[in-house]
């Protein structure tokens, strides 16, 4: 009896996906809402992590494959990442920020040589919370979907600890904020 392996491939491969573009995408637009008071934005941040992704990609992603779910799956995980980065850079200390616009750095140049490097922990940590959670929505959308069977959902749930264990990991050492992070 051979066991189908294929819910593991396409979860890591949802997962990394997901993991990767959330990574990307919210370091720099978290850096710039960090500097600016809008509570319209904490707000559409906040309920845009409430989508219930599992559901949308449960629908979906029987008929469309693994696109879909990736897309489900952003739906959660650049708005989450967004705001533990932007937690994390409006925590940066003010006289840093101000030295280095003092000695002439652009926004720019103080977001990858000053803030990126001092709160990349949290990027880090919020990429691998993202990870673990997305390996196990699209485990829980392909049973929804009767696509799984027992071999393959214990090895996602078995990747999905790895990536909490990093998290928490990445949250302890290293992290000048790892007393405010709590998980999900």
């Amino acid at each position: 009896m051979t066991v189908d392996w294929s819910p593991l491939w396409l979860s890591l491969r949802v997962a990394l996906m997901v993991s990767l573009v959330a990574l990307v995408a919210a370091p720099w637009p978290a850096w710039w809402l960090a500097r600016r008071h809008w509570p319209v934005a904490a707000l559409l941040a906040r309920f845009l992590s409430l989508v219930p992704a599992v559901i949308v990609a449960a629908l979906a992603m029987p008929a469309s494959g693994w696109p879909v779910a990736v897309t489900a799956g952003l739906l959660r995980a650049v708005p989450y990442t967004l705001a533990k980065c932007r937690a994390a850079f409006q925590r940066l200390d003010p006289g840093l920020v101000k030295a280095a616009r003092m000695a002439g750095a652009s926004d720019w140049r103080i977001f990858r040589a000053v803030a990126l490097p001092l709160s990349g922990a949290a990027a880090l940590a919020a990429a691998a919370d993202v990870f673990a959670e997305t390996m196990l929505e699209v485990a829980v959308a392909l049973a929804i979907s009767g696509r799984m069977t027992a071999a393959p959902g214990a090895a996602i749930a078995l990747t999905a600890l790895a990536g909490c264990a990093l998290r928490q990991w990445l949250r302890s050492a290293g992290s000048p904020f790892a007393a405010e992070q709590a998980p999900r």
